[in-house]
């Protein structure tokens, strides 16, 4: 019976358990309420990019089963790039840039009912930390790269 009460006595208690898990609690609590900024960053900077692909594929699938032509805008001056289809008002597509990456270059080409392209050059973008992301884009075939 000693034997059971002394492996007893050397266990934690309710109460210490309890404040354990809510110091815990607290730190897990202020790390979910403060995310990393950078991780953020990272985050919605590689989704940008992701839609910049994604964009940049519909707007030359949008030429071909349409059989019409797809201007695409990278300017300097604007917040987001725009897709539109010639002779229409309305645009295709328009991707916000997020504030912390910038246009340094300015590009305007045209997807044809074919899938070339009028235009072949370099759009470079660069993030508030100097990183810098080019988007090639190969002469005339409408293929493109992106560069990091």
């Amino acid at each position: 019976m000693s034997r059971i009460i002394k492996k007893l006595t050397n266990a934690f208690t309710l109460i210490e358990t309890l404040l354990v898990l809510l110091i815990i609690s607290f730190v897990l609590l202020f790390a979910s309420l403060y995310p990393n900024k950078d991780i953020t960053e990272k985050i919605e900077s590689r989704l940008f990019f992701d839609q910049v692909v994604a964009g940049l594929n519909l707007a030359q699938g949008v030429s071909v089963l349409q059989e019409t032509q797809v201007n695409v805008r990278f300017w300097k001056n604007l917040p987001y790039i725009e897709f539109q289809v010639v002779g229409q008002v309305e645009t295709i597509s328009q991707i916000k840039i997020p504030e912390f990456w910038y246009l340094e270059t300015t590009l305007t080409f045209t997807h044809y009912p074919d899938g070339r392209t009028n235009n072949f050059s370099t759009v470079v973008f660069r993030h508030r930390e100097g990183q810098r992301v080019e988007i090639v884009f190969q002469l005339g075939s409408g293929k493109f790269e992106i560069r990091q």
